[in-house]
């Protein structure tokens, strides 16, 4: 791969910064967005799903827990965990970081970091979700019902709901 000759930023907005590129005499776009987490709760087989009113989607939809990697001072690990922690209310005992390698330099690179939460337990006193979104409801889905959710249309299969399903498969190849 040759070096980029020339990179111009064209916008750069609180999660996303987009630029041209000079490359071997053609103009390339590219888009980063900042750094997220999600996270994946798996139990008995099974990976918990939120069902998230998306105001900026105009839909809600069913999805991981996420979030953006957006305060000083806090690690990966620690964002992920106030994820959880805000969006359903929950703790998680056993937290497991899936390396995922890096797609840094693609026309679109999302630098997303996955989470396995297990020993999931309910917080007394859970921190306030400051997201736009609205958690409708949550729920555990087995490999067979992501699989027919998708085919079904009623979930996105995202990069993330596509790795839960795959981790699911490793799952039963475990027992």
């Amino acid at each position: 791969m040759k070096k980029r000759e020339k990179e111009k930023i064209v916008y750069k907005g609180k999660y996303l910064q987009v630029s041209e590129e000079l490359i071997n005499g053609h103009i390339f776009e590219r888009v980063v967005l900042r750094s997220g987490v999600h996270i994946l709760p798996i139990e008995e087989a099974k990976v918990l799903l939120i069902h998230e009113e998306r105001p900026h989607e105009k839909q809600a939809r069913w999805k991981l827990i996420s979030g953006w990697v957006d305060k000083k001072g806090k690690t990966i690990l620690e964002h992920a965990q106030e994820e959880l922690a805000e969006e359903i209310a929950h703790q998680a005992k056993i937290w497991e970081e899936i390396k995922i390698p890096s797609n840094e330099g693609a026309t679109v690179c999302q630098n997303i970091h996955y989470f396995i939460a297990r020993g999931l337990r309910k917080m007394s006193h859970p921190p306030e979700n400051p997201d736009s979104g609205k958690i409708l409801s949550y729920r555990w889905f087995s490999q067979e019902d992501l699989k027919k959710g998708i085919m079904e249309g009623r979930i996105y299969p995202s990069r993330g709901v596509l790795l839960a399903y795959l981790y699911l498969d490793k799952e039963f190849d475990r027992k």
